[in-house]
């Protein structure tokens, strides 16, 4: 049998089993709505008692209601009977026990069911959990475990994992600790086990995940979490739902009796034998974002529904969490938990990820964060996988980890927010004593702070390097490590979009900097026709970030809109390249790196670029395809014999007359000469112009198919970086390039490198799907077309009906702007030829 259905663990309530429990009132709580339902006695687990930790007045005299029908009415501080309930499946343990011998997957569907229940009744070493939908809570209609027998395909795929990856090398050791492994992540985070049944990556993240477990109790905690702590992990992945966009793994929750609350971390699991790199840049950006979904209780209002939201949510998970994985809380740690869940218990807030790999190179890198104008440190740990710290990790017991003591300092927000002790203790002594006390990133980024103030009030910024590494000279005391890289960018300033059309206030863009929670990426995408003002705001937006921000930009002009004639260049110091008068400096198959790989990755790229730049003019077909990749080869292969990068016109004479139809106006006109690689562009401002290249326009997407691809080739290769916008790729006629794999590389994943993407076009369902899921701001001008203004109205707002009417009827300038999926505003956009100097200095021009 493959699939077994379980259901009446419970039997209607028959198997229950239901006592009565004498117990002190709630506490008092006027959010009744922002409650658990439920809640657990100090010190006991698998119990769940039918009453909120809090409740309103009216609440307290309903449970006291309750008492005075079997008794009578209690008395101000008497105790009262609440019933509390838990489950037990050892009557139907046999029967259990032949439906997993039977079943391949065995799917239980109870209200009450849960881990526990099952290994109760089987015992822990004769099933294995896979994963559990819905934990045991106050609103959880039905609860789902999927499990099968221990040892069974979930193990042995751990197993032969490890063995492909030279970790282990005796396959029955392999076998023994892929299931012990398992048995691990079992103890509360079987949606591992269930992911690794099915995936390669799923087994990959499971064993990150185990190994993690252990370092928290082993190993000085990166956090700024004092030692001690006993730690809830939540996992995220049972709660989606609570972001919109991507999340991190974890919520280590280390309850902190002596403080009053809790810590919390945003963990980041990666586990790869390879492009550890990508993994690191991924783990990043899933950590910003996680940071930026849940600053409501980092950083928590109380006059804030949305604090109230996520106080509440993540304290009920804790609970969950503590009474499936039999997790017993004591008084204390209930009260601090409380605390938190109240608004006013959120100590120090963190992010950490960690990647793992039988290859790493180990080491730290620290990406101080701006969350809500305080400074959140971020940590990515690079740990090499080895036989010895997975048996270790073998050993772990959820219920019994705690934070160590710290050998050196740990990480440290800015707490000054949080902690009142802190903050009197900066009032009170001098700014260089604040910065001395400070780790080495939190001084930087307090002298950032200084200097972006100073720049504000008039006075010339100091020169930012893209990166500090632990090679630089430090200053005095400040804390170094061989391991250590710094990666800090010039400080953001949110440009201005416009101003509002009925109260004439300032809107500014925030994809990065102090308010980065108002966006999560900084992808545009602009709607409009010819004349509207389009291509006048996107030039203002450049040169904005170019002069005040230190952001760099490339843009693919196809209609000569940003040349010298229209005055662009000087005003954003731009370099504008006419590709076909005069050919650009670049060379586009030269590369950053040279090695096999990056080569290879370079003529892939390439080749799937030439592919789709041609479709929709001719069709290149299989045998086409691998000539070019075949050309590309040989390309490389003279250019190093010879000691130097191929050109396109070495590339030319490798091609036959078959692909010389093809793109031999491309490779045969030096559009792109011998010079530095293409990639290097994004080290500048670059307007590529397009237009005057001659042809039915095959050439010319072709062309701007090479600078998009070595964009991306480049920007994949960079550290990421946080809270910032470095580059902005800007495509004008964006219809021409949108099924270039690069352009939808750069959307989904760019933001972690500091990457932002800007499409304009005529028409809005030219862009695909993609845009629209990622691109968090939309700008659409004036489309006097009935039906175009209709696409562009159910992008914006698809519930208001009036919304493509207005569209129509925009006047030149004037623009709805929508953030984050929110309702669109009308704003007078700014335009480059009318308001630069508003927002440009004179002395900067």
């Amino acid at each position: 049998m493959h699939l077994a259905l379980v259901t009446g663990i419970s039997d209607g309530g028959n198997r229950l089993q239901i006592e009565s429990r004498e117990v002190d009132a709630p506490a008092e709580d006027v959010e009744v709505l922002f409650a658990p339902r439920t809640s657990q006695r100090p010190g006991r687990d698998r119990r769940m008692l039918l009453m909120p930790p809090a409740t309103t007045p009216a609440g307290t005299m309903w449970l006291k209601l309750q008492n005075a029908i079997d008794d009578d009415w209690p008395g101000e501080g008497d105790l009262l009977q609440v019933p509390e309930i838990r489950t037990g499946a050892m009557d139907i343990a046999d029967a259990l026990q032949e439906v997993h011998d039977l079943a391949l997957w065995v799917a239980t569907l109870d209200r009450y069911v849960t881990r526990d229940n099952l290994e109760q009744a089987l015992g822990a070493d004769r099933v294995a959990i896979l994963h559990q939908e819905r934990r045991l809570g106050g609103d959880s209609p039905l609860s789902l475990v999927l499990s099968q027998k221990s040892g069974g395909p979930a193990d042995r795929a751990i197993g032969r994992s490890l063995l492909a990856a030279n970790i282990i090398s005796n396959f029955d050791l392999a076998l023994d600790i892929g299931t012990s492994i398992r048995r691990v992540a079992s103890q509360g985070y079987g949606i591992l086990a269930l992911e690794a049944a099915t995936s390669g990556a799923g087994i990959n993240e499971l064993v990150g995940h185990v190994v993690a477990f252990s370092l928290l109790a082993t190993t000085t905690t990166p956090w700024p979490l004092p030692p001690g702590c006993r730690v809830l992990l939540v996992s995220l992945d049972e709660y989606r739902h609570w972001f919109p966009g991507k999340r991190a793994d974890l919520l280590a929750i280390a309850l902190d009796p002596a403080e009053g609350g809790v810590h919390v971390a945003a963990i980041e699991v990666k586990a790869r034998r390879s492009d550890e790199v990508d993994a690191a840049s991924g783990a990043l950006d899933q950590l910003n974002q996680t940071l930026a979904a849940t600053r409501w209780a980092a950083y928590p209002e109380q006059e804030s529904v949305h604090s109230r939201l996520w106080l509440n949510r993540i304290a009920e998970a804790a609970y969950s969490v503590a009474r499936e994985s039999r997790f017993k809380l004591d008084a204390q740690e209930l009260l601090a938990l409380e605390a938190f869940r109240k608004g006013s218990g959120t100590l120090e807030w963190a992010g950490v990820g960690l990647v793992f790999g039988p290859n790493v190179k180990e080491g730290d890198r620290y990406y101080p964060q701006k969350v809500a104008g305080d400074i959140v440190p971020v940590v990515i740990h690079s740990i090499k996988l080895t036989e010895d710290l997975l048996r270790r990790a073998t050993e772990v017991r959820i219920t019994e980890l705690r934070t160590v003591e710290a050998a050196r300092p740990p990480l440290q927000g800015g707490r000054i927010r949080r902690r009142p002790e802190a903050k009197a203790s900066v009032d009170e002594g001098s700014s260089s004593a604040e910065l001395v006390s400070l780790p080495v990133h939190m001084q930087r980024n307090s002298q950032l702070e200084e200097a972006e103030s100073e720049t504000q009030e008039g006075v010339d910024r100091p020169e930012q390097k893209d990166a500090v590494s632990s090679d630089t000279e430090p200053s005095e005391g400040a804390e170094t490590s061989s391991s250590v890289v710094f990666v800090q960018e010039e400080a953001f300033r949110p440009p201005l979009l416009g101003w509002d059309a009925s109260t004439s206030e300032e809107v500014r863009w925030h994809p990065a900097g102090s308010q980065q929670d108002e966006l999560q990426n900084g992808h545009i995408e602009v709607w409009g026709s010819s004349g509207m003002g389009k291509t006048q705001f996107t030039m203002s937006l450049l040169a904005q970030l170019a002069r005040h921000s230190g952001s760099k930009f490339g843009i693919a002009d196809f209609k000569n809109d940003y040349s010298d004639d229209a005055g662009f260049p000087a005003l954003s110091g731009a370099e504008f390249l006419d590709l076909w008068n005069d050919g650009a400096p670049y060379n586009p198959l030269a590369l950053a790196e040279n090695s096999e790989r990056a080569i290879n990755t370079a003529i892939i790229e390439l080749r799937d670029a030439v592919d789709v730049a041609t479709q929709s003019f001719t069709r290149m077909g299989v045998r086409q395809r691998a000539k070019l990749e075949k050309a590309l080869k040989a390309a490389y292969a003279v250019a190093q014999r010879e000691g130097r990068w191929p050109t396109l016109l070495l590339l030319h004479d490798q091609l036959d007359a078959d692909l010389t139809g093809v793109l031999g106006d491309l490779t045969g006109n030096e559009l792109f000469r011998e010079g530095l690689p293409l990639g290097d562009i994004i080290d500048r401002n670059v307007v590529f112009g397009l237009s005057r290249i001659p042809g039915n326009g095959q050439t010319t997407v072709l062309a701007a198919g090479f600078i998009l691809s070595s964009m991306l080739l480049k920007i994949q290769s960079l550290p990421p970086v946080p809270n910032t916008i470095r580059y902005l790729a800007v495509v004008d006629e964006a219809h021409r390039v949108v099924r270039f794999k690069a352009v939808d590389t750069m959307i989904r994943e760019g933001r972690s490198k500091g990457l932002a993407v800007v499409l304009a076009t005529q028409q809005p369902a030219d862009l695909p799907d993609v845009v629209k899921t990622n691109a968090q701001t939309k700008i659409c001008f004036r489309l006097p077309d009935a039906t175009v203004a209709a696409v562009a109205a159910r992008k914006l707002n698809p519930s208001d009906s009036r919304l493509s009417d207005q569209i129509r009827t925009l006047g030149v300038g004037e623009a709805l702007v929508s953030f984050g999926g929110g309702r669109p505003r009308l704003l007078r956009m700014t335009q480059a030829h009318r308001d630069s100097p508003q927002f440009i200095r004179p002395n900067e021009l």
